[in-house]
């Protein structure tokens, strides 16, 4: 299994573009082509923190009746405890609606 395929089927992260996953990876000196391996869980890890990063700084979608709301203090939960297990406070997202992340 590829570090891609791990970090897409992460809830919620496959919302978001092929692009600003790519860009995260090579943030953290990732290559999303290799094998999954406990080697690179550490910064497998805190690209998927940096894309729910990303997520929460996407914009509300709404389009006739259909409407889609983020839970943007669960998501940034979820970032957290990855960025605090690895005891690494920085997005390579940067801040979130102009506001530093922590």
């Amino acid at each position: 299994m590829h570090v891609l395929k791990v970090i897409t089927e992460y809830p919620g992260l496959g919302k978001l573009s092929a692009t600003t996953i790519q860009k995260s990876c090579i943030d953290r000196g990732l290559d999303s082509d290799n094998e999954y391996s406990l080697s690179v869980k550490r910064l497998t890890d805190l690209v998927i923190a940096d894309c729910l990063v990303a997520l929460v700084n996407m914009p509300d979608f709404t389009e006739d009746d259909l409407s889609e709301n983020l839970s943007r203090e669960s998501i940034m939960a979820s970032a957290q405890i990855i960025y605090k297990k690895y005891a690494d406070g920085n997005s390579s997202q940067g801040t979130i609606r102009s506001r530093k992340v922590w």
